[in-house]
C-alpha cells in the first residue's frame, strides 16, 4: 500500500522533484478518501461516475444528434447521470452522518469545492441539458 501511495505522490515532471515546495504534495487530492472508512463513500461514487462517463464517450462516438433516436439516447444518459449525482449526494450525506470524522476532509479545501461548487454546477447543467434535449427531440426527424 505504501508503494502505491508513493507512486501517486510527487511531481508530475522529474525536474520538479528537486523543488522543496513539491516534496510531500499529492497530485491526487482525494486519495485520503479512498482509504479507510471513507472508501465506503468514495469508491461507489467513483464507479458510478466512470460508468456515466464511459456511456457519454460512446454517445459522443455516435456523432451529432440528427434523429430523435439520438436525442432520446442522450436523454437516457442525462437521466442516468442525474440519478448518479443524486445517489452520490445521498450516499455522502448518509455516510457523513454515520462517520463524521471520515468525511472531515470534505470540509477543507480543495475537497470542499466538490459539494459547494461542483455538485451545484452538475445539477444545473443536467437541468439545462434536459431543456436543450427536449427542444432537439421535438425538432429532429425520425
Amino acid at each position: 500500500m505504501a508503494a502505491d501511495l508513493e507512486r501517486l505522490r510527487g511531481p508530475a515532471c522529474p525536474r520538479a522533484a528537486a523543488s522543496p515546495s513539491r516534496r510531500g504534495s499529492s497530485r491526487v487530492p482525494a486519495v485520503g478518501l479512498t482509504r479507510g472508512a471513507a472508501a465506503g463513500f468514495a469508491l461507489p461514487a467513483a464507479w458510478g461516475d466512470l460508468a456515466v462517463a464511459a456511456l457519454a464517450a460512446l454517445l459522443l462516438c455516435a456523432g451529432a444528434i440528427r434523429t430523435r433516436y439520438h436525442a432520446r439516447a442522450w436523454q437516457v444518459w442525462n437521466v442516468l447521470g442525474l440519478i448518479d449525482i443524486v445517489l452520490v449526494v445521498a450516499n455522502a450525506a448518509r455516510f457523513g452522518l454515520a462517520h463524521p470524522a471520515a468525511m472531515s476532509p470534505m470540509l477543507r479545501l480543495p475537497l470542499a469545492l466538490l459539494p459547494s461548487f461542483l455538485v451545484p454546477i452538475v445539477f444545473v447543467t443536467h437541468a439545462l441539458l434536459f431543456n436543450r434535449l427536449s427542444a432537439v427531440a421535438r425538432n429532429s426527424v425520425r
